[in-house]
């Protein structure tokens, strides 16, 4: 007789010789329940083995058991769940056929399947069945680290319909009703593994898939999938995880568990003995987002000790702010956040929820996101008209959407291409506010802005149903007169362009009807452009800009195939040279539209204005079509300047956090090594410090802020008064300052793992020795541009209303609609009213400004670049800025606020209108103007990173720095979207930690980046 250790040897066997055979799998398990399935109980062919068999089938139709070497490669983690489940029921079989005798030696799994055999019935089968299965997830585990974070998330999904499954049969859940739906001899599993929707059918799953995989969609199939998951399972998993664990035998079930979500696979290393020590290097959004991500899960100090190097007196990178005189912000550039930044937005929500409960700013007067970010539903674009001589404008006023920026992901992109097309209808017929709008304008509007402040249920999706209603009243208005033949045309062609947007499908054939439609639409209304009706015109311009771009994306970008978004062919394509190829006329290549997608991203500088920029055709793209997903408000403006609405509460949670913050730490060389880690990192010491631990902030009114100056009074006093007595900027390479001490950094002393987060042009020095040594880095340095961007901040003593500017003569509202308009006159090319800071500032009753302007553009970089011993440099940048500010500001401004002309300049501002920052009564025009904010981003640190074609196939991956323990983020790395913003630059830092838990901890259980789950990965 065969022992039992032959066959165990026996059922590996088995199940080993058929593990590259998924059919051969199959038949492993058609035979076993020939045997072991009981048919005659019931009349199938697999008795209790049906349920098994079916989704077995749909597996091997998935191609998750294929052979890794496959031309389509299957999966580690379903091929060795199959392969050790099967095992051990085969195993079991053996035991039964032989007719041995537990002696100790079986374990718990064989000892469920022999109760089964013994007393067959749904409960048993299930109760060998699901222990099986637990077990094999428990032993795939390491492997399920491999699979992708949407395959982790199906994972889950299998596992707790499995469970709730064996809650039906045995009557916990639905009765009777229960027991039949979920008895494994009967047809539901063949039913359910056939609803796309519940059970994808490609490996890698596609977007389709994804999205399905999460509940989005408004099929049937996503409805049914969404009540069984998220209304039915989930709600009380906690319950049925522990009831089946303690039924199964299964005590590693509610470890899948944290906090009621399921966590699989969470199977991290133990943690070490003493926690390993990560070197954050720099300080800007992205690193801080990475540090809130390593920090945000509650046993992260048993596995690592973070330590910020940072040079000078504050955080923040690009987004630093300090108080000046008057408490006055100094912004760096001008800084909003856009509605669909959804990560950056759940991580702003994060933070001030922490800091409100750990009461880290107990007198702020703004103590949550919402009261401290002001919604802004308006632009203004401008252009210059030759044959009128001069401006006009273009108000755009977004309707605010009912949902929260930071709830939850972007919508899919079609999607987000008939909402581009809904806004881009609704623009066109002018702002909701203007003074001077025809009635029938205004019923139209009404139609689109609802009165109660552009709310409505449904948000920009209402707007799509209400449009079908207007199309006769819009093209009256637009066509009235046109010839009646060609009106009826175009109205019939209006009319299916707005039944077509109504549709709830998504996909390729009806985008197809709507670029022939847009066609019809735009070719027909050209006709009839004479360069004098700005409103005709911009019509058209808009109409045949959705025509070139969704033809270009039809074309290029989508794949049918596959249902992927793939821009990764056009990102070495400037935008203006994609959609010329894509039949895009001269007018709609200079039109504004285009133009803002350049000055946008301050690429209409490089490599020079005469050329008109260069920017990836991919990147514009993708940028535009995410744009039209906002969330909430278009836009938001920080209520107290970026460094202290944004980046010291950040600040504030992490060091409460325990995170350790080395200010005054200039990282001058990291070290390549000829091994797999990086093994040295040299600092310099600018300062000496009276106290233990640098405190860079101070209180304004009860804000938390940042100065515009280190605290001298914790700085050594004759290094403070030398700094102070030369006005040293500390931030500054080309500063007259030398380092106090130089240090070094050494691998398994002061650091285990780094992550890198100093923007390239300063890594260009930093991380020399990496461009000698690899290729791939010397690639990206090669190819990844930035450029140097400016701003000035000017203080206005009257009112908006006193100057001339009036709202509703704009198309602007009075509420939600601050002056926000791109004028495309280099350099300072666009302007903001950022009057909402003023509140927190301190000015002295008798010169309190009442508006406060932010211009905003790009420098073109000198011939040669200063060496840093030229340390006058940054003063005469500066200096340009200030005097190119005050000539644009009197050639242009007359034009906004007509009021607050000088009679020497009527084209331009009266310099005495402006508050003197040094509170001088007796300053005169030019003393006042020398006392605004001006600033020049000349410093490697502080160059914004451009999304030129061609770079974003040399920019490296948060993971792909060629050495194990350093990982990289900032917008100059490959984090998806590659243009330099707020969001990728938290997408990246959370790449980044992530990468760096995975890969050195096997921590899993991170929360999702939301990006577009239908867009491939370059």
């Amino acid at each position: 007789m065969a022992s039992l250790a032959e066959l165990e040897s026996q059922a590996f066997q088995i199940v080993s010789a058929v593990a590259e055979d998924p059919q051969g799998r199959l038949q492993v398990r058609e035979d076993f329940y020939a045997e072991f399935g009981f048919a005659e109980l019931e009349a199938s062919g697999e008795g209790f083995g049906r349920a098994e068999i079916d989704f077995l089938e749909w597996e091997i139709r998935r191609g998750v058991l294929n052979p890794l070497t496959a031309e389509q490669p299957g999966s580690r983690w379903w091929r060795q769940v199959q392969q050790e489940f099967s095992r051990v029921s085969v195993f079991a079989g053996l035991v039964q056929r032989h007719g041995l005798q537990d002696d100790g030696g079986l374990s718990s799994s064989v000892e469920h399947w022999l109760a089964y055999f013994a007393h067959p019935s749904p409960q048993t089968f299930y109760k060998a069945h699901n222990h099986g299965i637990v077990a094999a997830y428990a032993a795939a585990e390491p492997v399920a680290h491999l699979e992708s974070a949407d395959e982790q998330f199906f994972l889950n999904e299998v596992l707790y319909r499995l469970v709730f499954a064996q809650a039906l049969v045995e009557g916990e859940v639905a009765g009777i009703i229960g027991e039949v739906a979920a008895d494994p001899r009967l047809f539901s599993v063949d039913f359910i593994t056939h609803l796309h929707a519940l059970y994808p059918t490609h490996y890698p799953m596609t977007p389709r898939e994804v999205r399905f995989v999460h509940h989005e969609g408004i099929s049937p199939e996503v409805l049914l999938a969404r009540v069984l998951d998220v209304e039915m399972i989930l709600p009380h998993i906690t319950e049925l995880y522990e009831w089946a664990a303690q039924l199964n035998g299964s005590p590693e079930l509610p470890r899948q568990l944290v906090d009621g979500q399921p966590v699989y696979p969470n199977q991290p290393k133990p943690p070490p003995e003493k926690p390993k020590k990560i070197a954050v290097l720099g300080g800007g959004m992205s690193a801080l987002a990475a540090v809130h991500e390593l920090t945000r899960y509650p046993d992260w100090k048993l596995h690592y000790d973070i330590t910020v190097y940072q040079l000078g007196w504050r955080l923040g990178g690009k987004a630093a702010t300090g108080r000046g005189p008057n408490d006055r912000i100094e912004e760096r550039g001008l800084h909003i956040m856009q509605g669909w930044y959804d990560n950056a937005w759940r991580l702003i929500q994060q933070v001030y929820a922490e800091r409100e409960q750990r009461g880290l700013a107990p007198n702020t007067p703004y103590p949550t996101w919402e009261e401290a970010f002001l919604r802004n539903d308006a632009t203004i674009l401008t252009e210059w008209i030759i044959e009128q001589g001069g401006w006009v404008d273009w108000p755009l006023v977004f309707p605010k959407s009912s949902q929260v920026p930071g709830s939850a992901g972007p919508d899919p992109i079609w999607d987000q291409i008939k909402k581009l097309i809904g806004l881009a209808l609704e623009l066109v017929l002018g702002s909701p506010y203007a003074r001077h709008i025809s009635p029938l304008a205004k019923e139209i509007l009404d139609r689109f802005f609802p009165a109660d402040d552009m709310q409505s249920a449904t948000g920009l999706w209402g707007l799509i149903s209400k449009v079908e209603h207007v199309a006769e009243e819009l093209v009256e208005r637009v066509l009235g007169p046109l010839d009646r033949a060609v009106e009826d045309a175009l109205k019939s062609a209006v009319g299916e362009l707005l039944e077509e947007l109504g549709k709830d499908e998504v996909g390729a054939e009806v985008h197809t009807g709507l670029l022939d439609i847009l066609e019809h639409l735009w070719r027909g209304l050209a006709k009839f452009v004479d360069g004098l009706d700005n409103r005709l015109r911009r019509i058209v311009l808009m109409l045949e800009l959705l025509w070139v771009n969704l033809k270009g994306v039809l074309a290029d970008v989508w794949d049918p195939a596959t249902g992927w978004f793939d821009f990764g062919p056009i990102t070495k394509l400037d935008y203006r040279a994609w959609i010329a190829s894509h039949g895009a006329s001269e007018a709609a290549l200079s039109s504004v539209v285009v133009k803002f997608f350049y000055t946008g991203t301050f690429a209409n500088q490089y490599p020079g204005d005469q050329q008109g920029g260069l920017l990836s055709a991919g990147a514009a793209l993708q940028f535009v079509l995410a744009s039209a997903g906002y969330k909430g408000g278009f836009v938001y403006q920080s209520r107290a300047g970026t460094g202290d609405t944004l980046v010291m509460p950040i600040y504030q949670v992490l060091k409460a956090r325990g995170v350790h913050f080395d200010f005054f730490t200039d990282v001058t060389k990291v070290h390549w090594s000829d091994g797999d880690e990086i093994e040295q990192v040299d600092l310099a010491d600018q300062v000496t410090l009276t106290v233990a631990e640098y405190a860079p902030g101070i209180d304004v009114a009860g804000i938390p802020a940042w100065p515009a100056e280190p605290r001298y009074d914790q700085i050594d006093p004759k290094q403070a008064a030398k700094l102070k007595a030369g006005q040293v900027n500390l931030e500054s390479p080309w500063a007259d300052w030398k380092p106090v001490g130089k240090r070094q950094l050494r691998k398994g002393t002061d650091f285990d793992q780094i992550i890198l987060g100093i923007p390239i042009k300063a890594l260009e020095s930093i991380c020399a020795e990496f461009q000698a040594q690899s290729p791939e880095w010397a690639a990206m340095f090669g190819s990844v541009k930035t450029t140097i961007t400016c701003a000035a901040q000017v203080y206005f003593l009257p009112t908006l209303a006193e100057m001339g500017y009036h709202p509703a003569d704009w198309g602007m509202g009075e509420e939600h609609c601050a002056v926000n308009a791109v004028t495309y006159a280099n350099p300072q090319y666009s302007w903001v009213d950022t009057s909402q800071v003023l509140a927190s500032e301190s000015w002295p009753a008798d010169n309190r400004p009442q508006v406060l302007g932010l211009w905003c553009g790009a420098l073109d970089d000198p011939l040669v670049t200063p060496p840093y011993t030229d340390h006058g440099y940054p003063d005469r940048a500066v200096w340009e800025v200030q005097i190119t500010t005050r000539q644009w500001i009197q050639d242009n401004m007359g034009w906004f606020l007509p009021k607050a002309v000088a009679p020497t300049a009527p084209a331009g501002l009266d310099l005495a209108l402006i508050a003197d920052s040094l509170n001088r009564a007796d300053a005169n025009r030019q003393q006042k103007w020398a006392s605004q904010y001006f600033v020049a981003n000349v410093a490697p640190d502080l160059r914004y990173t451009l999304a030129v074609p061609g770079s974003n196939q040399h920019r490296l991956k948060a993971d792909a720095s060629g050495f194990s323990n350093l990982f990289l983020c900032g917008d100059w790395i490959d984090f998806g979207l590659n243009v330099g913003y707020m969001e990728g630059a938290v997408i990246s830092g959370m790449q980044a930690a992530q990468a760096l838990r995975q890969a050195q901890y096997q921590l899993s259980n991170h929360q999702p980046i939301w990006v577009h789950a239908d867009v491939r990965p370059l």
